[in-house]
């Protein structure tokens, strides 16, 4: 997962969604900046002093690991084409899976498709999937950001892959966003790196709420931007669980 949505700054790992070798569509071999570089962080150095989110936090304690716990093999097909706007809106609590990334004509590397992921909201919480670069679950609030609307990720508690919880975590990523009853968008800035980089894009994940089968396959190619959630690779694998670890045996492949 590869986050999909998150490295030296992006979002939301009790949730394991890592893709393995590739018997469909190739996978891509450039380098993406967006491994670190996806969502933009609230401070030049991640962290937040403010007393009174600090003080929110304490008075919202973070979800378990295994409050949502999910591994998969399964990816989402990237479409070119110019990512939405930030609208802002209600983040409505739920479970949200990756239906598909939009990322503008023209620029590198333009990914066949991406790895799976998932966010998860309950009550002012969130759990984030690890191939998506957080790793954790904490606290969220909507904000503002140079690009519109954000929605701020305070990491509190890292998880593994499978919802073992690990040490504290102490990052915030703010991700530009739109929200619907059904859908959340999250635009994040790819900064190329090298010589010879090019200017920064915008790259949107476009996660449709999921309250049922996290497993259940979509269309695999659809021609338009839809859901494409489907397994792409020859050692599929995927399950699921609520407020218990997933053990490798359960999902081989995945690591």
């Amino acid at each position: 997962m590869r986050i999909a949505f998150f490295g030296s700054v992006g979002v939301m790992a009790l949730f394991a969604a890592c893709s393995s070798s590739s018997s469909d569509a190739p996978e891509a071999t450039t380098p993406d900046a967006s491994d670190m570089d996806v969502g933009v962080v609230t401070q030049e150095d991640g962290s937040v002093t403010d007393a009174a989110t600090d003080a929110a936090d304490a008075a919202v304690p973070p979800l378990a690991c295994t409050a949502r716990t999910w591994c998969t093999a399964s990816s989402v097909k990237a479409f070119r084409a110019t990512p939405p706007t930030a609208q802002g809106g209600t983040v409505v609590d739920g479970t949200y899976r990756l239906a598909y990334t939009i990322e503008p004509t023209g620029v590198d590397p333009g990914y066949v498709k991406d790895s799976a992921a998932i966010l998860y909201f309950s009550k002012g919480r969130f759990e984030a999937p690890g191939d998506t670069g957080f790793g954790a679950v904490g606290t969220y609030t909507i904000g503002t950001s140079a690009d519109g609307p954000a929605l701020l990720l305070k990491g509190l508690t890292n998880c593994d892959f499978f919802g073992a919880q690990g040490s504290p975590a102490s990052q915030t990523r703010t991700y530009p966003f739109s929200a619907t009853a059904s859908e959340i968008t999250l635009i994040s800035t790819v900064t190329p790196l090298g010589p010879d980089a090019g200017a920064p894009w915008k790259r949107a994940y476009v996660y449709l709420k999921n309250d049922g089968d996290l497993c259940a396959p979509a269309t695999k190619d659809p021609a338009a931007p839809a859901d494409s959630y489907f397994c792409r690779v020859a050692n599929c694998a995927c399950a699921q669980s609520t407020g218990s670890q997933i053990t490798p045996a359960s999902c081989p492949f995945i690591h």
